[in-house]
């Protein structure tokens, strides 16, 4: 996934860099690393985001959904 494909699924989701950071359990600046290019986006979160994507899930859907599972 490119930087530009990372911010468009963001934007598609309805994730800012903060909120998708907290999720991830990762920091803000690890995000804007992959925002800027300077760190790939890891495959398994670009996997995460497509399967978002490709079954409408939405940014503010995603904990209910992982709630217990940790």
């Amino acid at each position: 996934m490119t930087p530009a494909e990372f911010t468009a699924a963001l934007d598609r989701l309805g994730f800012n860099q903060s909120s998708l950071a907290r999720q991830l359990k990762v920091s803000d600046r690890m995000v804007r690393f992959w925002v800027a290019g300077a760190y790939p986006v890891p495959e398994t979160v670009s996997l995460l985001l497509r399967l978002m994507l490709a079954t409408n899930t939405s940014a503010a859907r995603l904990p209910a959904l992982t709630k217990g599972k940790r």
